[in-house]
């Protein structure tokens, strides 16, 4: 492992001084690595997009499968380019649209949630909107089963001020985050613990989603911002934060599945738009709804 370890050192000291337009290349072939060595994702890839879209040619779910994998490797490639160099180079391939509305939101004095998803440069997304709000944001994130990477993509996401909390030890810290009117992060895209969370709609099928962010957010009245890196043919980043009210339900009794749905709706809308650019690798459907197995 320690050998593998060096290795990825290696390539992200020389990504450090390379053109974006190489390092993104390098991706697309991690892709097409990734695809040889993991059969067992892509089988789970080529599920899930199939059954996202069941009216679809064999071709065109082989087509998205293999962009999707590009859009993976693309990730790790350029992650790994800004581990050693300045972090605020990552603003040269983020555009936000609106950087304003973190801190015109943050300032009614309630915290603030921003949501996203393993969409486009997620963890580019993430840097960013320290670097673009000038505020702490307490990312709030899954440990990686290999230390050596969490430790490294870890300095990556808190180089612009920002912390990690692990969502497995995160449920204090966060409520007393919202209670001091801080800002946290958090991706709302995977598949929430049997017997835990909500089933929602998600193309077509109900999901296991963690309702965390809808119950922080009607319990304690917190706005929250959503939005998602587009890449463009140049390789930029578009990001445009979205406030998504909920104040035609929070007094409903089941408020919290509601902005849940809500949320959801607006990133299976963003992923039919751009497929390409979600991460389908993971089984977002893995539970069942009743199923206690």
């Amino acid at each position: 492992m320690k050998f593998y370890n060096n290795i990825l050192i290696i390539f992200a000291k020389i990504f450090a001084i390379m053109p974006h337009k190489i390092i993104v290349n390098f991706g697309k072939f991690l892709g097409l690595l990734f695809q040889i060595i993991d059969s067992k994702r892509v089988a789970i890839t080529i599920e899930n997009i199939s059954f996202a879209y069941p009216n679809e040619s064999k071709r065109f779910i082989i087509k998205l499968k293999n962009k999707a994998y590009q859009n993976l490797g693309i990730v790790m490639a350029e992650v790994m380019s800004f581990l050693f160099s300045d972090p605020k180079k990552v603003q040269d391939i983020i555009i936000l649209k609106n950087p304003e509305i973190i801190d015109k939101v943050h300032s009614r004095g309630k915290g603030l949630i921003i949501l996203s998803a393993h969409f486009g440069n997620w963890e580019c997304f993430a840097l960013a909107g320290g670097l673009f709000s000038k505020q702490k944001i307490s990312l709030i994130a899954k440990k990686q089963s290999n230390d050596f990477i969490d430790k490294h993509i870890n300095i990556f996401r808190v180089a612009s001020g920002n912390e990690v909390l692990y969502m497995d030890k995160a449920a204090i810290k966060v409520y007393r985050k919202l209670k001091n009117k801080g800002i946290i992060a958090l991706m709302v895209d995977q598949a929430a613990p049997k017997d835990t969370g909500v089933f929602v709609d998600f193309f077509g099928r109900k999901a296991s989603t963690y309702d965390a962010p809808a119950s922080l957010a009607i319990k304690n009245d917190v706005p929250i911002l959503i939005g998602f890196a587009v890449r463009d043919k140049n390789y930029n980043y578009n990001v445009e934060l979205k406030e998504i009210n909920y104040d035609d339900i929070k007094d409903k009794d089941n408020a919290i599945e509601l902005l849940t749905e809500r949320h959801v709706k607006i990133l299976e809308e963003e992923i039919r738009k751009y497929p390409h650019l979600w991460a389908w690798q993971h089984k977002r459907w893995k539970h069942k709804e009743g199923d206690n197995k």
